[in-house]
């Protein structure tokens, strides 16, 4: 079965799912509140399509309502803010649907309603803002996306080299990881190298660390860099500048100002900021990426949904939920200021996060661990 084919019937079995999801949901009657099963069918589906390849992103619940007014569901309300606990239990009962279709990894892994009642009742609608806008990549999506990546470096290759050489050129190609400042055997350039090995079926002896890869480099072949996330891009600055070799070229940045050597960085995602910052300061460096967050898609994007809580300032309303509670967590030294607390490494503000593990740009409130009873919604790693 082609790539094509399994996505559609992927997208059918999930879409199905969620139906099943929501024909047994009894927290929400229609009566009172008649869009909220279609607002998650939706959300879900939305979401689903984002992971086979069909959409370029997740969409929230809010961001389904358009569809809704046009199929004559529309509450006049809406506009006004929901009620706040039915807001609170659609938001939820998404989570669920979520979670059923296999979108979402089920408890222990992602613990919405857990999460939620780490925060006093009248924090639990902005908490509940923030947990509609996450989201939230299971290892299948990720599968999905690694795949996609791989064709988008292929192709992008066959549109500079013509079909003959580009194929050349990627069967000899070297895969390597992306190391943090201070690298370590679980960074996650390290999984996602044994992960497209897996799903693409390539040979291990093309999977190298990046001291061989960029001896290999030397010698004329294409090297990848795989990762998961770009955020400020300061982990793949590191690796480029990082000298492995005792001779010249020390670093990749050093054989790139010497031969133009061929180069590409592959990540699943990347915000609009890194991808700025790379494709400005590092010259030689190409870059790619499956899914690209913008600005509208982190914290200073929320609530980009049509559907809302009845509070009065929402922006607000998070603002200080995230100051009430972030000198509660436990959070790594780097990240112990007022503002990294708050908003994640480099302030990033991302509401994002993966099976395998969540970016430390991600906020705190979503995956640190806090007081006795305090129940993180994901794990960071």
């Amino acid at each position: 079965m082609d790539s094509r084919a399994l996505r559609v019937l992927t997208a059918s079995k999930a879409e199905a799912r969620l139906t099943q999801c929501w024909e047994r949901s009894t927290r929400i009657s229609r009566s009172s509140y008649p869009a909220a099963g279609e607002l998650m069918l939706l959300a879900g589906y939305h979401s689903l399509q984002a992971c086979t390849g069909s959409r370029s992103r997740p969409i929230t619940i809010g961001e389904v309502m358009p569809s809704l007014e046009r199929t004559g569901h529309h509450q006049p309300h809406h506009s006004e803010g929901m009620r706040s606990d039915l807001y609170i239990e659609t938001v939820l009962e998404k989570c669920s649907a979520l979670m059923a279709a296999g979108l979402w990894r089920r408890s222990p892994a992602v613990r919405p309603r857990a999460w939620l009642e780490n925060f006093d009742r009248d924090d639990q609608p902005a908490a509940a803002v923030l947990l509609d806008h996450f989201t939230y990549f299971a290892s299948t999506a990720v599968d999905q996306m690694l795949l996609s990546l791989y064709r988008q470096l292929r192709d992008g290759l066959i549109s500079t080299m013509g079909v003959e050489r580009a194929i050349a050129t990627l069967d000899s190609a070297i895969f390597t990881s992306v190391e943090g400042e201070d690298p370590n055997v679980t960074d996650s350039g390290n999984l996602f190298c044994r992960k497209l090995r897996q799903t693409a079926g390539i040979a291990d002896s093309r999977f190298m660390d990046p001291k061989r890869a960029l001896e290999q480099a030397k010698a004329g072949r294409l090297i990848v860099f795989l990762d998961d996330m770009l955020g400020s891009g300061s982990q793949i600055m590191a690796t480029w500048k990082r000298d492995y070799l005792n001779s010249q070229p020390y670093s990749f940045a050093d054989l790139e100002a010497e031969t133009g050597s061929h180069v590409i960085y592959a990540t699943l995602v990347a915000t609009r900021d890194g991808l700025d910052r790379l494709r400005g300061e590092v010259s030689g460096l190409q870059v790619i990426a499956a899914h690209v967050l913008d600005a509208a898609d982190t914290i200073t994007g929320v609530p980009h949904s049509a559907l809302k809580p009845d509070l009065e300032d929402i922006p607000g309303a998070i603002a200080n939920l995230l100051e009430k509670y972030a000198p509660r967590l436990g959070v790594p030294p780097y990240l112990e200021n007022p503002r990294s607390r708050m908003y994640g490494h480099t302030e990033g503000g991302l509401l994002v996060a993966f099976e395998h593990s969540t970016p430390d740009s991600t906020l705190p409130i979503f995956w640190a661990v806090g007081p006795d009873q305090w129940t993180p919604l994901v794990r960071r790693v």
